[in-house]
Order: structure tokens, then C-alpha cells, then sequence
């Protein structure tokens, strides 16, 4: 695979987030969104415990879900994707995912 984030394989749906809303404002949304510094639009929807999916619309449209790792916070809340690397999420409806180790992938949200 190259640089770009692996794509996860689950596609989720279901639970409302309640003590955290990445650019949410429905059951969906479509985001400016930038992966490894490439301008792209993101669709963000809600998933079980806590989480969230993004799915980008860029080269090999990869489809990442996320789930909190360690306590709610808006500086380096600790993520995990659905493989299980690790992340570390900084803001709240504008935001930052930053892999730790890995490829050091980058992906930064613009809310609307």
C-alpha cells in the first residue's frame, strides 16, 4: 500500500455520538477534509462507542472508523482506527488526526 491510510473494511452505522461530535450535524456530513495535505471533501457519520467514520473522496477513497481511546478531551485525545493503529485527535467540530508511528499520516478536518 502507499503512504495513504489503508482503507478500514467495516462500514458502521448507528449510535448518536454524545460526548463527541467531530463536524457532525445530522446523521451525516460532507466536510472539506485534507489527507496528508491533499484537499479533499469527507463524509463523517456517527459509529458505535463513541465513534466515528470518515470516508474520503480522493484516489483510493479509503473509509477509516474511529473510536475513542482514552478520555474526551480537545488536545490529543487518544483514537484507535479499526485495525487498530493508534492516533492522537486534537480540536472538536475543526480538527486534527495525527497517527502515532506507522506511516505518520495526517488528516485535518474544516467544519462547515
Amino acid at each position: 500500500m502507499t503512504k495513504s491510510l489503508l482503507p478500514a473494511l467495516a462500514l458502521i452505522s448507528g449510535v448518536v455520538l454524545i460526548s463527541f461530535q467531530p463536524a457532525l450535524a445530522g446523521p451525516s456530513s460532507k466536510v472539506t477534509c485534507w489527507m496528508n495535505k491533499v484537499k479533499q471533501s469527507c463524509t463523517i457519520r456517527p459509529a458505535p462507542d463513541d465513534g466515528f467514520q470518515m470516508e474520503f473522496s480522493a484516489g483510493d477513497r479509503p473509509i477509516f472508523v474511529f473510536t475513542p481511546a482514552g478520555p474526551a478531551t480537545t488536545l490529543n485525545r487518544k483514537m484507535k482506527d479499526a485495525q487498530g493503529r493508534s492516533w492522537l485527535m486534537t480540536g472538536n467540530r475543526s480538527f486534527t488526526l495525527k497517527e502515532v508511528g506507522g506511516y505518520a499520516n495526517v488528516i485535518e478536518v474544516s467544519a462547515p
